[in-house]
């Protein structure tokens, strides 16, 4: 998305970004590999009745510096799965960070506006879960009432990607595998999930856990065919000639993953017809 509103972008080492290639994002020289500094933000889910609100997911570079960026997505509220616990850090839980503007701290999930006069829900990265009820409600809200809202963490590709899949999953019944390939191929940096490394596995568990029922089913399948063997003398080799009286193609009785069992076998010793019932069992894989 591109447009001319001119506002800041990151002026420190090593980016420059301000100083060295203006102040403006649209600037295509304050794009690397043809994306801006903070990464494009992904849409995951739209709402069915409202097409103008889409949860995007995306990183913590666009929610506090890119504000074209959010108003161009419609974007009316953000969510933060990556908010700092400074009372752990602290132990001052009152205590005001210059960079926060000077918002104290408060027990998670945090409600507030954040400096673009947005409304932020935030929490630390390992809550999503805990306080699903809170984040669910907040976004429901919004969505509701034709806004877009926007998901992120530091990069949007943990914390913030696992509760923004979460949230579509519920809405759509997606199994979770489905709904982490098609964020995937979206967004190549969620593949982080897959790190078998805390916290990003477990992330990944916790979809497992939480996901709606899905994903590929064994059955078996029993197919019953009628032969009908004629038996003719010879003696030089005991040829049998069958006639298969089913829709069956021949192939059906040779897959590697198929059983027979046969009733009865042809006499030989003079003219006969024998009409043998052959069963194939199959395992068949499906959704």
């Amino acid at each position: 998305m591109f447009y001319s509103t001119t506002y800041s972008v990151p002026d420190f080492a090593p980016l420059y970004v301000g100083s060295s290639h203006g102040f403006d994002a649209s600037d295509p020289r304050y794009r690397w590999n043809d994306e801006p500094y903070g990464n494009w933000a992904t849409p995951i889910y739209t709402h069915p009745n409202h097409s103008s609100a889409t949860l995007f997911l995306g990183s913590a570079h666009i929610a506090t510096l890119d504000p074209g960026y959010m108003a161009c997505m419609n974007v009316k509220a953000t969510v933060n799965i990556a908010a700092k616990n400074w009372h752990h850090m602290d132990m001052m839980p009152y205590w005001r960070d210059p960079s926060e503007n000077g918002i104290p701290w408060r027990p998670y999930p945090n409600l507030s506006l954040s400096q673009h006069d947005i409304w932020d829900l935030r929490m630390t990265e390992m809550d999503w879960v805990k306080y699903w009820w809170s984040i669910e409600d907040f976004v429901d809200r919004y969505m509701e009432a034709g806004h877009s809202v926007f998901f992120h963490d530091h990069k949007g590709c943990r914390g913030g990607a696992a509760a923004a899949m979460y949230y579509a999953m519920k809405k759509q019944g997606i199994w979770w595998k489905e709904m982490y390939e098609e964020v995937l191929a979206k967004r190549p940096c969620v593949s982080a999930l897959r790190v078998r490394e805390w916290p990003n596995r477990w992330h990944l568990e916790r979809l497992k856990e939480l996901s709606p029922p899905g994903g590929p089913t064994t059955t078996t399948e029993t197919t019953t065919a009628t032969v009908t063997e004629t038996a003719t003398e010879a003696p030089a080799n005991d040829t049998l000639n069958y006639t298969v009286d089913s829709d069956l193609d021949a192939s059906d009785f040779n897959a590697s993953d198929s059983s027979a069992s046969y009733a009865s076998e042809a006499d030989t010793s003079d003219n006969s017809t024998t009409t043998t019932t052959i069963t194939t069992t199959s395992l068949v894989y499906s959704r």
